[in-house]
């Protein structure tokens, strides 16, 4: 993409203070999840179907921490880098539609840091919205989360973080479209999870518009994952990204 006024503004470039064992990067096959998402690089694609959210807004989702080591001593008070809070959906309660495939949304979840970059730029955290079609295929949508003015959904949530080991907590009443921006822009790409097993043929859609969340709400998260739980960025391999546009401030990405 060769339109300047398509570059997109996230916080600077905050090093990981988690860096993943060197195995698993050398093992890594070549599509892997997150990358770099270079601009300049992308390709400006109007003719991809539009993204068609249908979340909806009084959803009880039930919050838990996805544990990696809670079967052996200590296991609850340590952290590892692959563990998430996640937050499970109902089916049918969101629903995102591109061209002829309705992809459900299971659920979602956080990292701190932002896993994927905007010009070598991320973001304090990065929310990934997990969806399946009805043939097993997997597509994630991924935001980014910048501190702020948030909506009362997401503060209600982080509000409510469970500890590791601790159980399932309820959180009622979540309006599911507050969780995304209202700009729908893209970027698109095939890649992988960004936990093990890394699995490979993942769609990706990640909006470069971002959410806000309020600074205690970051501190939360920062307080359960004081070392980050995200992978590092991996190599792009010569894999194409598109850019379709969506929604409000089309034309100036640098605006949102």
């Amino acid at each position: 993409m060769r339109r300047r006024d398509f570059l997109v503004k996230v916080p600077p470039v905050v090093a990981l203070t988690f860096i993943a064992p060197s195995a698993l990067s050398a093992a890594a096959p070549a599509q892997q999840s997150p990358i770099d998402i270079i601009t300049d690089d992308a390709v400006f694609d109007h003719s991809l179907p539009r993204l068609k959210f249908r979340y909806e807004s009084n959803v009880a989702v039930q919050l838990s921490y996805i544990s990696r080591d809670s079967g052996v001593p200590l296991g609850c008070s340590l952290r590892d880098h692959e563990e998430v809070v996640q937050a499970a959906v109902p089916a049918g309660a969101g629903l995102l539609r591109i061209g002829d495939t309705i992809w459900d949304l299971v659920q979602f979840h956080w990292h701190r840091r932002s896993e994927h970059r905007i010009n070598g730029r991320d973001a304090p955290m990065e929310q990934h919205f997990v969806h399946r079609a009805g043939d097993g295929r997997l597509l994630v949508v991924g935001v980014f989360i910048r501190e702020g003015h948030g909506k009362d959904s997401l503060n209600r949530i982080f509000q409510q973080l469970p500890q590791e080991c601790a159980g399932t907590v309820p959180v009622p009443g979540i309006d599911l479209d507050e969780l995304l921006p209202g700009n729908r822009s893209s970027f698109r790409y095939s890649g992988s999870l960004t936990t093990s097993p890394f699995t490979e043929g993942v769609s990706w859609v990640v909006l470069p518009a971002p959410i806000r969340l309020g600074e205690s709400g970051i501190e939360r998260y920062r307080a359960l994952f004081p070392d980050g739980n995200s992978r590092e960025v991996q190599p792009r391999d010569g894999r194409i990204v598109r850019f379709r546009p969506q929604g409000k401030s089309v034309g100036t990405l640098s605006a949102v």
